[in-house]
């Protein structure tokens, strides 16, 4: 979109003829073809809508007008368009609302003011779109911090055997998509982001719900309208979209150290990474010795791999092997590749006890998430308990990898 601002302007007895202000240049007494403009009463300045930072909140904000940031119940945080535009931020704490303007905010009541959010409440947010050429709604979880999985998911204890938990069951995100299933997410949620289709005429929405009054609750979500066909638009079927050659790829709710945290059930998607010119290969490493714990018990510090390894909570690595000078092995026997990587190391050698590197020359890049809805839950001291795992999820660096590099 484009802003104008009407303005008049005498100097040394001559009106100020049109000014046009647009992708930071200034075109004075001439149109777009290089034609004099006449004098006029009023100057007219004109500058596109692009992304601000605020000097204040540096939260991401459009830069329009005073009178339209008004129009939007927004915060006037600077200027930009080099002093024509204000950057504006709109930010949302009322809960159950109808996003209507690119970059909206939802905060919870008092994040302003770094308050914690105790009450219980069930809030139900309206994505729209803002315009048929949009394809994806983005969701950035500034910071997110809300009750996480609950260690058991039946009680009392002695009604199930075996006993299974981590289920978002205090504290939870659901969403209504028409095209693609997100999952129901909870816990700490910061840095991630998720793209939600909306191709569909038919709005999406969230539900964001909290259940008692002692836990302590943080949340500031930025929702960005996506059109369609860009560089940086997803592909279909990505919930997250990675962009540059490298960078790290968590799992929701990843346990900031081995004791705390855990990953989360009934998890299905795919992470996608967009495939940089000239690149032609992955790879894939922890980003610390204990950052890959998908399944498992705690004692154990073993890999598993493959299908026969991998029946349960894994990541999908399609192609994943180690360099060319060495094998992959399943509990069926010796492979080039694997697909299935899981347990409390990275590797694709079966039981192995230190991580490895995996490679993929699989195009297009993307790294599926599959955790089932069977978890092992319940406190080792009550019947049928089995203790917490310790299953923190996954935290991986990948690197993009030049064509012709012989791995």
């Amino acid at each position: 979109m484009i802003s104008k601002l009407l303005i008049s302007v005498l100097i040394s007895g001559t009106l100020v003829q049109t000014v046009e202000h647009k992708n930071g240049e200034e075109e004075g007494g001439a149109d777009r073809d290089g034609k004099q403009l006449l004098p006029g009463l009023f100057s007219i300045v004109k500058f596109p809508n692009d992304q601000c930072t605020g000097d204040t909140t540096s939260l991401t904000g459009d830069c329009i007008t005073p009178g339209e940031c008004n129009t939007r119940s927004g915060l006037i945080d600077g200027s930009c368009a080099r002093g024509f535009g204000t950057c504006c931020i709109v930010q949302d704490t009322s809960g159950t609302v109808s996003v209507e303007y690119n970059n909206t905010h939802l905060q919870n009541p008092g994040y302003s003011s770094g308050g914690a959010y105790k009450s219980a409440f069930s809030y139900t947010y309206t994505l729209n779109r803002l315009s048929s050429d949009i394809c994806f709604i983005r969701l950035d979880f500034i910071k997110f911090q809300i009750a996480g999985p609950q260690v058991l998911s039946e009680t009392p204890y002695t009604s199930c055997s075996p006993c299974y938990g981590w289920k978002c069951s205090v504290d939870y995100l659901t969403f209504t998509t028409p095209t693609m299933s997100v999952p129901k997410v909870c816990g700490d949620l910061d840095g991630h982001h998720m793209y939600i289709d909306s191709s569909s005429s038919t709005a999406n929405s969230m539900a964001l719900v909290g259940t008692g009054t002692t836990t302590s609750r943080y949340w500031n979500i930025r929702v960005s309208q996506i059109p369609c066909g860009t560089i940086y638009t997803p592909p279909q079927g990505c919930l997250q979209y990675m962009t540059g050659f490298s960078g790290e790829v968590y799992s929701f709710n990843y346990g900031k150290s081995a004791d705390t945290n855990h990953h989360l059930i009934s998890q299905e998607y795919s992470i996608c990474f967009r495939r940089e010119k000239g690149y032609c290969k992955m790879s894939y490493f922890p980003v610390e010795t204990a950052s890959f714990y998908t399944s498992g018990k705690p004692s154990s510090t073993l890999a598993r791999a493959g299908y026969n390894g991998c029946k349960k909570d894994y990541v999908s690595i399609v192609g994943g092997r180690m360099t060319k000078m060495a094998s992959c092995n399943t509990p069926n026997g010796a492979t080039p590749s694997v697909q299935r990587f899981c347990g409390n190391r990275f590797n694709c050698y079966d039981k192995a006890t230190v991580n490895s590197v995996i490679y993929s020359d699989s195009i297009p890049f993307r790294l599926g998430v599959f955790f089932t809805s069977t978890e092992p839950g319940g406190p080792t001291s009550e019947p049928n308990g089995n203790g917490n795992n310790y299953n923190r999820g996954f935290g991986l660096k990948y690197n993009q990898i030049l064509c012709g590099t012989d791995v």
